[in-house]
């Protein structure tokens, strides 16, 4: 959630977003290289790549 009130903050949108806010910020850090994983948490699930 700290994700996601830093981007609501530092873009200046309006807080009736932060369900897409929400949204985009899961979506960026389970498409995000993990070196745990060694690939990112999308690839694990076999999700397909974003386009």
């Amino acid at each position: 959630m700290n994700d996601c009130r830093t981007l609501l903050k530092t873009t200046n949108l309006p807080y009736y977003l932060w369900f897409y806010d929400v949204q985009f910020v899961t979506i960026l850090r389970n498409s995000v290289y993990n070196d745990t994983l060694q690939s990112s948490a999308r690839e694990k699930a076999g999700l397909p790549e974003l386009t």
